[in-house]
Formats: C-alpha cells, structure tokens, sequence
C-alpha cells in the first residue's frame, strides 16, 4: 500500500515566480554593455587606459606627477595630465598643462587614435603633494 508523505511536501522549497520585466530589463542591460564593449565605445576605453595609468602612477615618487608625450602637429609636446574623460560614444579628451609654459591643454581625440605615452614629469609645484589623478572609471 502506497503511504502518504506529507513531511515530503514540507520540506520542498515552494515555487516561486520570475519577474518578467526585470528579467527582461537585465538582459537589454547585460546586451547593451557588451555591445558598448565589443564596439570600443569611449567610456570602455577610458576604463581600460585608466587601469594603466593608475598602474604607472603607482611607481612614481613623491616628487613626480604623470605626464604624457604627444606627437602632433609637427612636434612633440610634454603635458601634465590632470584628467582624462570619455565623451560618447568615441571621445576621450585629456586635460592638462604644457610643461614648457604651463598653458592649459585639452587633447580631444576618437578612441581608435589613442595612443598615450606615459612619463614621469616634475611635480608643478615644489611646496604642494603631487598631483594624482584619482576617481571612479569603469
């Protein structure tokens, strides 16, 4: 004779429903950013170049800041770099100042002609900690 179990259906976890929208929501969302990803939008990009220089910024002393050496126009300019932001969907722009004259600079350029070379600069000011460029990037 066949028993009844009813221990057996109390300890079965009871079902319990999916939230279709949300479901629905996270997956557009986890697309969206893969597709941002896959095609180098400027927000990924600047994630990626800030890893780096977070990395180089850590082997520097207390009396140097980053810099950067850009190639352009003809010649070769050392900056200080104060930021870098992403402007999407392709911009990165670099603010900054010309070590020679101590004029502010911004670089704007489309992420698929990045190419930053980091170097170590003299702090602007002797008296002052250095700068150090901080903040959240994806």
């Amino acid at each position: 004779m066949a028993s009844s179990r009813p221990e057996f259906a109390a300890s079965r976890p009871a079902f319990t429903t999916l939230d279709n929208s949300q479901f629905a929501d996270d997956i557009i969302k986890l697309q969206r950013e893969k597709t941002e990803y896959d095609l180098g939008f400027a927000h990924i990009i600047l994630g990626q170049i800030a890893d780096q220089l977070f990395e180089f910024q850590k082997g520097l002393n207390d009396n140097e800041e980053v810099g950067a050496l850009i190639a352009a126009f003809g010649r070769t300019i050392e900056i200080r770099i104060e930021d870098i932001v992403s402007v999407k969907p392709y911009l990165l722009v670099l603010y900054g100042r010309i070590l020679e004259s101590n004029e502010p600079v911004r670089l704007v350029q489309h992420v698929m002609q990045t190419n930053i070379l980091f170097n170590a600069v003299q702090k602007a000011d002797a008296t002052q900690k250095p700068h150090r460029i901080v903040g959240q990037y994806l």
